[in-house]
């Protein structure tokens, strides 16, 4: 009951809230009204409303403010602040709501999923929109991903800050540490999680966090034309090097089946001698899939390297459309390649 006098009273303040928008049953975005979010950016929401056990909080990622809601509605509204007190506090007698009602409240607004990435609207900033000498734009800079990919790429100063996106991750995401993040976008325009690259050299590269968990973790699915061939690479870094490309986000390929690809070509990492690596290139030729095998002057683990060691988006396309095979000639050929 707790819960839902304090979603009640959201409602009852969403249209007192610059930019409010629901983003899921328990999250909620506006601009902060303590500390006014950005007077440079006036598309800046970084206050949310979040579910914490039984009860709702607020807290803005701007100034840091957080608080109860009875303590925000105080500030927003003393008369409607002593209404909640009563109703929460004081009667006893209401009846005990099931918890499917506890959710389906009627909001004047509905979710809006042409701006695909507003969830984390507040909590990321575009590398495309930050200064030139910032230094996730120096880190990608280094790693020569193109400039023309930047607008697929986000800043988070903290990755605690995204605990709230999926309250399973606030135990693990415990240290403040900064991170480029790569999200996650269905065809729908939905974003099902991100991929969080390290830029300090931290021990653990990639961290991936799931937002829907029913959903499997494909960079790239918003991008690509499924009537053209499509690269399916590791890593998402990497496939902002090929045209029509999207990443497994780690090396479990079987992913791919639930997303109705028809052209498609399996790009592993070069890694011959690596067993795992072998056997799952092994199941994708036997289920008749297109796989590429690096050719043997190829010293590079992974396609970000082999940019970094000189050749070209065209070059990389060339080989790996030079080294691809299917059926019988990808079992001979993958015979000899494992021992290279």
């Amino acid at each position: 009951m707790s819960l839902y006098i304090d979603l009640k009273y959201i409602n009852m303040i969403s249209n007192r809230l610059p930019l409010f928008k629901r983003k899921d049953d328990y999250l909620f975005n506006c601009r902060c009204i303590i500390c006014g979010d950005s007077s440079g950016k006036q598309n800046k929401a970084r206050g949310y409303f979040y579910k914490k056990e039984a009860n709702m909080f607020y807290r803005c990622h701007n100034c840091d403010y957080g608080t109860t809601i009875g303590k925000f509605l105080e500030t927003l509204d003393p008369l409607l602040y002593k209404e909640y007190v009563l109703e929460k506090f004081v009667k006893k007698d209401e009846p005990v709501v099931k918890k499917k009602e506890n959710i389906d409240f009627a909001f004047d607004f509905k979710p809006q999923f042409d701006k695909p990435l507003s969830i984390i609207d507040g909590l990321m900033d575009r590398l495309d929109t930050l200064p030139f000498d910032h230094e996730a734009v120096q880190y990608a800079k280094k790693r020569m991903i193109p400039e023309s990919q930047f607008h697929r790429l986000y800043y988070v100063d903290d990755i605690r800050n995204l605990s709230q996106l999926n309250s399973k991750y606030s135990k693990a995401l415990n240290i403040k540490q900064p991170r480029i993040s790569l999200p996650f976008i269905e065809e729908s325009g939905q974003i099902s999680g991100m991929a969080l690259r390290g830029i300090r050299g931290e021990n653990l590269r990639y961290i991936n966090l799931k937002i829907k968990e029913d959903v499997p973790t494909i960079f790239g699915l918003d991008v690509i034309d499924k009537t053209k061939e499509v690269y399916i690479v590791e890593g998402p870094i990497d496939s902002l090097f090929l045209d029509n490309s999207i990443a497994a986000a780690g090396s479990s390929f079987h992913k791919i089946d639930s997303i109705g690809l028809t052209y498609f070509t399996v790009i592993f990492d070069n890694q011959p001698r690596n067993k795992e690596i072998c056997a799952l290139i092994q199941k994708q030729i036997k289920a008749g899939n297109k796989v590429c095998l690096w050719p043997s002057d190829i010293e590079e683990k992974d396609i970000n390297d082999m940019i970094l060691s000189g050749l070209t988006k065209d070059d990389i396309k060339y080989i790996i459309d030079s080294n691809t095979y299917e059926g019988l000639e990808a079992e001979l050929e993958f015979t000899a390649w494992r021992k290279c």
